[in-house]
């Protein structure tokens, strides 16, 4: 009896043992699911990448490769920096630079799209300190849009914009409605961009934007963007076409 109690007493701790390490496997499982992309860019990375690699990334954010390395030709300073400000008591004590952002120069495709890029930073520099917006880490200038998030950073210019339209999200609580939240959502030919703001500030963005590239489609529509998701290098072509018009348009005489 002894020992059929003590071979009892073996397997009920071997099967909680069993358990516990099969849901402690079944958790890694998951965790490593959820986080693949992470993850595979942490073990492998960084991945070497050149011009066309970069140029073939349409999406930022899906690209699964994106812990990369390049042979820059030339390391411009965009003169944007993240500031860290400490405060006691609602008082600042002190600011540090906890971030500077830099510009690698691979290859002249951004440099002959965008003009010569180490006076295009000197240009960012000069609007951020003056934006036309600025919401939480999206800041609209004149010329740009510049995102800066605490992985990621990103500038966009305002005549790239390709389609903006105000998103309205409603929230509830076991179905009864708490309220809604407003953003501008931009949509560039590489990139869309999220402005959080009140509704008024999202309607005053858009008819600033609407007021400064006026070619550009405002509103939602949902065929336009099964449209855009179809087919996005002929909506751009489009919008391309929508801008030179209204170019030439203008440069006529009175």
């Amino acid at each position: 009896m002894l020992s059929a109690w003590l071979l009892q007493m073996c397997r009920r701790s071997c099967r909680r043992k069993l358990v516990a390490w099969s849901a402690a496997a079944g958790f890694v499982g998951l965790l490593w699911f959820a986080n693949a992309r992470y993850l595979s860019n942490f073990v492998s990375g960084p991945y070497t990448v050149n011009e066309s690699d970069l140029v073939a990334i349409t999406q930022p954010e899906a690209a699964p490769r994106y812990f990369v390395k390049v042979d820059a030709s030339e390391m411009l300073d965009t003169g944007l920096q993240q500031i860290s400000v400490e405060t006691r008591n609602g008082n600042e004590v002190s600011r540090r630079v906890s971030a500077s952002y830099y510009a690698a120069v691979v290859g002249e495709r951004r440099v002959a799209q965008w003009g010569q890029l180490d006076w295009t930073a000197s240009q960012i520099e000069q609007e951020v300190k003056n934006p036309a917006y600025k919401l939480g880490g999206t800041t609209i200038t004149q010329s740009f849009v510049v995102s800066q998030q605490f992985f990621r950073f990103d500038v966009s210019r305002i005549d790239d914009l390709l389609w903006a339209y105000k998103k309205v999200t409603k929230h509830s609580v076991n179905f009864i409605p708490t309220g809604k939240s407003y953003a501008a959502e931009l949509v560039f030919a590489d990139r869309r961009e999220t402005v959080p703001g009140s509704a008024d500030t999202v309607d005053g963005l858009l008819a600033h934007l609407a007021t400064r590239v006026p070619w550009v489609v405002f509103g939602y529509d949902k065929e336009l963007e099964s449209e855009v998701k179809r087919d996005p290098q002929g909506f751009k072509a489009a919008i391309d076409e929508r801008r030179e018009a209204w170019r030439a348009q203008q440069a006529q005489p009175v």
